[in-house]
């Protein structure tokens, strides 16, 4: 993957979702995955139109339907892939879970967002965002960790949502 990750253009993008049809869970065809962007757990599930921008580093995920995933964005396998409780062990011999994160379909992932946790449908989540909690579904949430401004579904029915 690391190989591939390194082709440029629409030409590396076929060349990797072709390795991923064959290494991951599942990865549909219609996709487009980013120049030097890696995968690190095979239990991942890209779905159809899903855009995934160069430099991202993705973990063990479900990723919806049509979700637009900008650069540099890191899937992490949960928040629990590290233990480090035990002070007579290393950190790196403590082991830790990987845990495959939801992202739901039609959600768009801001620059360089850390994702850790589920995201619902039809979400917004601001560049540089850190999620550490479950998002639900129609929200938009920024900011380190990222919390929830307000509902997609407020600005389609033009209410003014409450600001923060």
């Amino acid at each position: 993957m690391q190989l591939f990750s390194q082709v440029p253009g629409k030409a590396g993008s076929y060349l990797r979702i072709a390795l991923c049809r064959f290494t991951l869970v599942g990865c549909d065809k219609d996709c487009f995955i980013g120049f030097a962007t890696l995968f690190s757990q095979r239990d991942t599930v890209i779905g159809r139109g899903v855009y995934i921008g160069p430099q991202c580093n993705i973990g063990a995920c479900r990723i919806g339907d049509d979700t637009l995933i900008a650069s540099g964005v890191h899937i992490m396998s949960g928040t629990g892939q590290h233990r480090f409780d035990d002070l007579a062990i290393p950190i790196r011999d403590q082991g830790g879970e990987f845990v495959p994160v939801n992202i739901g379909r039609d959600c768009w992932i801001g620059n360089g967002a850390l994702i850790m946790a589920d995201i619902g449908d039809h979400c917004v989540i601001g560049a540089g965002s850190v999620v550490t909690r479950p998002i639900p579904d129609y929200a938009i949430a920024v900011g380190n960790p990222a919390r929830v401004v307000r509902s997609r579904l407020d600005e389609a029915s033009g209410e003014q949502a409450p600001q923060p």
